[in-house]
């Protein structure tokens, strides 16, 4: 189920104007600050889930017969600006692992980054974890974890809803694994969002539309002698009247959200032996119709009608 997806031929341009030593897609590299624009994104914007990928999804069931959907941001309904994104971490010396004597290797670094996201991201905000710990987890600890559905259940701490008497969670937003890459300079996997056609219910308990539609990803890339973790995306709200309308808080939440992935991640290194730092976070706005319009968004997907939501 492994899926291979090479960077765009714009963002080969923007890698080579910028440096021929930092070989990945992860916006701007580190000492160029104000360099990151749409483009260096354009490769999540157009990225289409494989075929096999969206036959899985589209046979899978959760709880009660519940039917999942990819969220595609070509069909999300919640407005023009889109989200475009970078969150890095420069790591100049690499750290020691819980119980090893050796600094990790780079693979080890990715490895530890994605079994342990839910602890690099901050817990009053999101909640992460598989969706079905039976199904799932096993799937999310292979080398090969395409195929698992995970599960951020975003909390209530921006005031959204005022009742006293409902659930501390705002949104369960379901995303799963779209896309894993290992290579000598770089590491990466992919998150696409994920529907439900779950009913609301008034402890915020069910599984609907992610908040956003697009793709995240999170890896690891050499640049130089140093390496760079990082969480990129691109999404746009998916849309009906509370997405519309809260558009702005959703993509605050996101920023609190990477940000404090940010902080984290460097405090793991630097309390292990390692050095890290953050670097300023990137992230744009532009109009979806003004991505098309430049030829920044090229997307075509070949979608299962059952695969993903109209």
């Amino acid at each position: 189920m492994n899926v291979s997806t090479s960077p765009s031929a714009a963002l080969h341009r923007t890698i080579h104007a910028i440096t021929a030593s930092c070989l990945v897609a992860a916006a701007a590299c580190p000492g160029n600050a104000g360099a990151f624009t749409p483009n260096d994104n354009a490769d999540i914007l157009n990225f289409c889930p494989s075929d096999d990928l969206q036959r899985i999804i589209a046979k899978r069931t959760g709880s009660g017969g519940m039917k999942f959907a990819f969220n595609a941001i070509e069909r999300a309904d919640g407005g023009e600006p889109t989200n475009v994104d970078s969150y890095q971490v420069k790591v100049t010396s690499l750290p020691k692992l819980p119980n090893t004597a050796q600094p990790a290797t780079p693979e080890a670094l990715f490895n530890y980054l994605r079994s342990h996201l839910a602890e690099l991201i901050d817990q009053t905000n999101s909640q992460f974890g598989p969706y079905d710990g039976a199904v799932d987890k096993p799937i999310w600890n292979q080398a090969d974890p395409t195929g698992a559905l995970m599960l951020f259940d975003i909390l209530n701490k921006f005031g959204s809803v005022r009742s006293k008497d409902k659930s501390s969670r705002i949104e369960r937003a379901l995303v799963v694994v779209s896309d894993i890459k290992r290579s000598a300079d770089r590491y990466y996997w992919r998150f696409s969002t994920i529907g439900a056609d779950d009913t609301w219910k008034p402890d915020f308990s069910a599984y609907g539309d992610h908040p956003v539609s697009g793709t995240r990803e999170f890896g690891l890339y050499k640049s130089g002698t140093a390496w760079v973790a990082y969480t990129r995306g691109a999404d746009r709200a998916t849309g009906g009247v509370i997405d519309h309308w809260n558009r702005d808080e959703i993509f605050k939440g996101a920023d609190d959200l990477w940000k404090s992935f940010q902080t984290r991640f460097a405090r793991f290194v630097n309390a292990n032996g390692g050095a890290a730092a953050a670097l300023p976070a990137e992230r744009q706005e532009p109009q979806w119709k003004d991505l098309v319009k430049d030829g920044v968004v090229k997307l075509s997907c070949n979608w299962r009608k059952d695969a993903v939501k109209p």
